[in-house]
């Protein structure tokens, strides 16, 4: 897990935020982040990932379009449950 602590949120952070929204989208959709969260403040954030190791989540933050206007701590999870888990997964034909 990621614990985000984000900074002043200038002009130019909202004009990369429509990038940044289409990583974490195309992440959640890979199922590669699980859950993504944002404090209603703006200053804290939590973003849950399914990956091989530190390293890799590492990689995946510090390519954000955002990167610049936060810091960022990982924890690694022992456990995480959540109601959208117990769902079933579609999949297409």
């Amino acid at each position: 897990m990621v614990n985000v602590h984000l900074d002043k949120l200038d002009e130019e952070f909202w004009e990369l935020l429509p990038a940044h929204r289409k990583i974490v989208n195309d992440l959640l959709i890979e199922g590669v982040i699980e859950m993504y969260a944002i404090s209603e403040d703006r200053s804290s954030g939590w973003i849950v990932f399914h990956a091989e190791n530190r390293e890799q989540v590492a990689d995946l933050v510090e390519n954000f379009p955002i990167r610049d206007y936060f810091t960022y701590e990982i924890t690694g999870l022992f456990i995480l449950n959540n109601a959208v888990s117990l769902w079933p997964k579609v999949h297409l034909n």
